[in-house]
């Protein structure tokens, strides 16, 4: 399981939030979409194998908004444990 963060962009009003967060019963693979307005960022629980985060940009592209990769955490559920990593494309 992997949280990726992202940098949010045209996100006006209250609608914009509840539709983003409606992601993870439209993306195979999301789990969890939680977006914060006032910080205007967003973080998005998926399964590595079946969604990247570049898919996860497109996707919110395609509704409108920008969204940017930030840091990826990465918990290792073996080993109890969490690693981070800046984002490359």
């Amino acid at each position: 399981m992997i949280t990726q963060h992202f940098k949010l962009q045209n996100i006006s009003c209250p609608s914009c939030v509840m539709h983003l967060e409606a992601m993870e019963d439209d993306l195979k693979g999301v789990r969890k979409v939680s977006v914060n307005f006032k910080r205007q960022t967003m973080a998005v629980e998926y399964e590595e194998g079946m969604i990247t985060a570049g898919d996860i940009a497109r996707a919110v592209s395609a509704m409108g908004y920008t969204a940017t990769p930030e840091v990826l955490t990465v918990y290792n559920k073996e080993k109890g444990s969490t690693w981070t990593k800046l984002f490359r494309s």
